[in-house]
């Protein structure tokens, strides 16, 4: 009796166990209620609520108008980390929380610009639901609302914003590589969370929230040229390398679902008649395992940034090509750190 008594009671031990971490793996791509203090991500029902606004562009990919250049610019960049640079040299205080790069994409575009004031509120971490709510960082620190820093007299708003969304980044850098090991050479991960339930909800809520995003922006910056940029290739279309920890299996799909981010983010930059930036297209073949790689991999190295993000390298391609679009201009970076002036190096501070 005492056997089947502790028989019965190891089994709802591990049932309890299994449900758990069932539990976990099923919240990796749900929304989590930590992430905005002030509320969830916005979606189709606040969509319907917002003015629809006249188109910025017919083209997503049009130039900024030449009456831009010809006044001092405004400029105020918002997204996650991947326009942040968390590990990137020199980090800035404001806060530290938010793992912010001072030679990151938005600082070598301010600069080429020559914009007269420049405000970053990027932050690691940072969901669309970020950029109207406050942002819970994991040592406690709340971050404003990234909308705050959009005032009437802002003239160019960057945003790159999505791929935190439903813990979709984390989940293809976090937990498909935890189980990798279940199947090496197969796709355990894609397997889990590709189906209705994961992924594929996830995605397809994201354009109505990047358009929600978009149109507040417009709204608290009436006078702002809004463009979005998408994100670099991170992984490749075929074939793995050491500085990838998923399954083999799995590189490929997870190559595709960051094709999908992208993707999303143009559908709601086309809606809303803004400029979209593929930086993805436009540095094919810079993934982790290219010869001259634009983001890290796996492993964390000297000098570089956080793990899967863009490099020193990186951060000046992207800014390299944003500038590029919007100006009509070829830009060959320096290769030097970004040049700001003192009064717009004195405005890179949040308000």
């Amino acid at each position: 009796m005492r056997l089947l008594g502790f028989a019965l009671g190891l089994s709802l031990v591990l049932v309890a166990v299994a449900v758990v971490v069932a539990v976990g793996l099923e919240r990796s791509l749900s929304p989590d209620p930590d992430d905005r203090a002030g509320g969830d991500e916005p979606g189709s029902n606040e969509l319907q609520d917002l003015p629809k606004l006249p188109p910025q562009v017919d083209d997503p990919r049009e130039v900024l108008p030449e009456a831009l250049h010809r006044r001092p610019i405004d400029y105020v960049a918002l997204g996650d980390s991947y326009s942040a640079g968390p590990g990137l040299d020199p980090q800035r205080p404001d806060p530290v929380a938010c793992q912010r790069s001072g030679y990151n994409w938005p600082a070598y575009l301010a600069d080429w610009l020559d914009v007269a004031t420049y405000r970053d509120v990027t932050c690691t971490g940072a969901t669309t639901g970020a950029l109207l709510g406050r942002q819970r960082r994991p040592d406690g620190t709340l971050v404003p609302p990234q909308i705050e820093a959009l005032t009437d007299r802002t003239d160019l708003v960057t945003v790159s914003l999505g791929g935190n969304d439903n813990a979709l980044f984390a989940t293809l850098v976090g937990v498909c590589s935890d189980v990798a090991d279940r199947d090496p050479d197969g796709d355990p991960c894609r397997t889990e969370f590709g189906g209705s339930g994961g992924a594929d909800r996830a995605l397809a809520e994201l354009p109505v929230r990047l358009a929600v995003v978009i149109r507040r922006i417009r709204l608290a910056a009436p006078s702002a040229e809004v463009v979005v940029v998408g994100y670099p290739q991170i992984f490749p279309r075929t074939g793995t390398c050491a500085e990838i920890s998923l399954a083999a299996g799995d590189v490929a799909w997870a190559a595709g679902l960051v094709d999908r981010v992208d993707r999303a983010m143009l559908q709601a930059a086309e809606t809303e008649g803004v400029r979209f930036v593929d930086v993805a297209a436009s540095g094919e073949g810079h993934d982790v395992c290219a010869p001259q790689p634009w983001v890290t991999g796996a492993r964390s190295e000297p000098e570089a940034s956080t793990p899967w993000h863009p490099y020193p390298l990186g951060m000046r391609e992207v800014a390299r090509l944003v500038t590029t679009q919007l100006t009509g201009e070829e830009v060959v970076p320096s290769g030097g750190p970004p040049q700001l002036g003192r009064g717009v190096a004195e405005a890179n501070d949040t308000p």
